[in-house]
């Protein structure tokens, strides 16, 4: 593919820079066959959901101590929540946050038929093939890449860096696309495990 069929457009609209790029390519995209990915509330509480789990169990230490042991001091309950808080809620809101910091507004929009993937991400959209991926790097929890149940909340999240040959970097979290995976060559694949992470933006 030469520099023509690695398009960019700036500050226009998602369904121009579409046509833009179809032209580029020399292809049809059709709506019919393309897959949309952008933050959604069902994303927030798949990767999130655990947050809100914690915070009930933290703020309700004292109570929940009670009901287990009747007998006991409640004021250790409390200082238990504070602790699950302190060690696995804000830990997790961090990630999150992240996460939603980095691909906030991004839509990633996918032909399979074609092989093209175009990213909307800071007001540029970038459209680009398969072929056109040196390598994808995921990151992860070595529960999740074992399909395991994690230990922690924020091992729930993952995220992937797209590297193209031209240089440019993308970065899909799990917020926007969880799991994503693409027909391209295992060779190409790479896989970080690591108990907590933090994605990086590339503008």
């Amino acid at each position: 593919m030469d520099n023509l069929c690695l398009r960019e457009s700036v500050g226009v609209s998602a369904k121009m820079a579409t046509l833009f790029a179809a032209k580029a390519l020399c292809l049809t995209l059709t709506m019919e066959d393309m897959e949309e990915y952008k933050m959604t509330l069902k994303s927030h509480l798949d990767n999130g959901w655990l947050i809100f789990l914690g915070l009930i169990i933290g703020l309700n230490g004292g109570w929940l101590y009670k009901k287990w042991r009747p007998n006991s001091d409640p004021d250790a309950g409390s200082i238990g929540g504070i602790g699950v808080i302190v060690m696995f809620v804000l830990p997790t809101v961090v990630v999150h946050v992240n996460y939603y910091l980095v691909n906030r507004g991004d839509i990633v929009r996918y032909w399979p038929s074609e092989g093209v993937i175009e990213i909307y991400h800071r007001r540029v959209t970038t459209t680009f093939k398969i072929d056109d991926i040196e390598k994808m790097v995921r990151s992860m929890s070595c529960n999740k890449f074992a399909n395991r149940s994690g230990v922690a909340p924020w091992e729930e999240y993952s995220h992937v860096v797209l590297f193209l040959k031209n240089g440019k970097r993308f970065t899909i979290t799990s917020l926007l696309i969880n799991d994503l995976t693409l027909p391209i060559e295992d060779e190409k694949v790479f896989t970080k495990q690591n108990f907590y992470r933090l994605a990086k933006n590339y503008s």
